[in-house]
């Protein structure tokens, strides 16, 4: 999906810089992770309910969904009106011509899907939003900080979905391979923050107030015959993420923040904005 940061190779070097996805990203991606939206509507529902039961929405909710394929949008916005009755007014934003020409196509009744960036201040007015989508996108902007402060002056409601991944296994590889797993992650998935729950709760409370928060538990959705993962073309690499996927889940049964914090997981947060006006 398109992010608000994106990668240029020039070489072997590659440069983090706050641009479009170049060629490269989309010929490693070309489904802009389409494959695994179900799942991620499958563990935002809980959220999204606590959201709109906490405030009593009756007859709309404006939604903002950052660097998004349109489909998680879509969906999640399908299962709002489906079970709740209620209009959800749709709104989009990314740094990619390419992505808008997509979230419109996947939400024909968007309302608007513009080119903002984030770590910038946005056209919005203040609180213009009940809830922002921000799934998997803290990771890649540049200015973690910067958006998070224009998040919390856009929005009431934030759901993030963050990848975990200063976890303790990726650390101890990244340092026995000479930093290539972290390097790794940059190159192919543009990830150029990393957190762990503590890190990240740190950052976040300082703009929001954290009112529900889960772990998505991967590792049973990894097992999963329709994950990307096990469609893996070289036996070997399924073996291993067979491997890790069941470890993973047995020590999520024991404890799912110690599972985070060994073996990564994603951070599951619905956070209220403190931002007060002026």
């Amino acid at each position: 999906m398109g992010k608000h940061s994106s990668a240029i190779f020039k070489g072997a070097k590659y440069i983090i810089s706050n641009m479009d996805y170049n060629d490269e990203y989309y010929k490693q991606h070309p489904d802009l992770h389409e494959d695994d939206v179900e799942w991620k509507v499958e563990i935002c529902r809980s959220f999204i309910d606590f959201v709109i039961l906490k405030n009593k929405f009756e007859k709309q909710i404006s939604i903002l969904d950052i660097g998004g394929n349109g489909l998680f949008l879509a969906k999640i916005s399908y299962y709002i009106t489906s079970k709740y009755g209620i209009k959800v007014n749709k709104y989009s934003i990314d740094l990619d011509e390419k992505i808008i020409v997509i979230q419109r196509r996947n939400n024909i009744d968007i309302i608007e899907a513009s080119k903002e960036d984030i770590c910038q201040k946005t056209h919005f007015e203040n609180k213009q939003f009940d809830l922002v989508l921000c799934n998997d996108i803290i990771e890649h902007v540049i200015d973690d900080r910067v958006a998070l402060k224009e998040l919390s002056r856009i929005s009431k409601f934030v759901y993030f979905k963050q990848p975990l991944e200063k976890a303790l296994l990726l650390t101890v590889l990244n340092f026995l391979t000479f930093g290539y797993v972290y390097k790794k992650l940059e190159t192919d998935l543009g990830h150029i923050n990393r957190y762990n729950r503590r890190v990240f709760d740190l950052m976040v409370n300082d703009f929001f107030i954290i009112e529900k928060y889960s772990f998505a538990n991967c590792f049973a959705y990894l097992l999963r015959k329709e994950c990307p993962s096990m469609k893996a073309t070289h036996s070997i690499i399924r073996i291993l993420y067979s491997v890790y996927s069941i470890l993973g889940l047995i020590l999520n049964k024991t404890s799912p923040e110690l599972a985070a914090y060994i073996m990564s997981d994603f951070y599951l947060v619905i956070a209220k904005s403190k931002y007060e006006d002026s």
